[in-house]
């Protein structure tokens, strides 16, 4: 089944975890209840962090230590710290909105004016993977399993052929 990622700019506040400086042993060490709280406390911290940041069209974006799936992921365990991943996820979002501004719907493919992320002052890791998220959408118009639209914005997003949220 193809990955499809479809585009929310919803924070979530269930988010990835990072295994920085902690015991590498596949033996989970109990977790007390007083250490739940501070560990819930401080990832709620980072999320305030993260979401509280703003980006300018002149800001570079780059995830700390480069993008993956796994330093945007919002999965994780309450008992273990999000990290650098509310950065990294706000970070990402903000290179794809960027980057859907750059998008033209040409021949029913939807087609990125920009050829490197070094243009739109995005890391090249974030631009490729952001380039093969929008080939991927290419791949379900195709298939006829997406429609193209333009949002509130004037950008473009895809929807589901079956969703009731886009306009015929």
């Amino acid at each position: 089944m193809k990955h499809f990622c479809c585009l929310l700019i919803v924070a979530s506040f269930f988010v990835g975890c990072t295994t920085r400086g902690k015991n590498n042993s596949t033996a989970k060490k109990p977790v007390s209840e007083l250490d739940v709280k501070e560990i819930k406390a401080e990832n709620q911290r980072l999320w305030e962090e993260a979401l509280a940041m703003t980006f300018t069209d002149t800001t570079f974006l780059q995830i700390e230590g480069g993008m993956s799936e796994e330093a945007i992921s919002t999965h994780r365990s309450e008992t273990e710290l999000v990290g650098d991943r509310p950065r990294n996820r706000m970070i990402y979002l903000a290179a794809l909105e960027r980057m859907r501004k750059h998008l033209t719907l040409v021949d029913g493919r939807l087609v990125l004016s920009a050829k490197t992320g070094k243009e739109l002052l995005v890391a090249e890791d974030i631009f490729s993977h952001v380039s093969e998220l929008f080939r991927s959408w290419n791949e379900g118009i195709e298939e006829g399993e997406y429609v193209a639209t333009k949002d509130y914005d004037g950008h473009y997003t895809i929807h589901p052929v079956k969703c009731s949220c886009h306009n015929h």
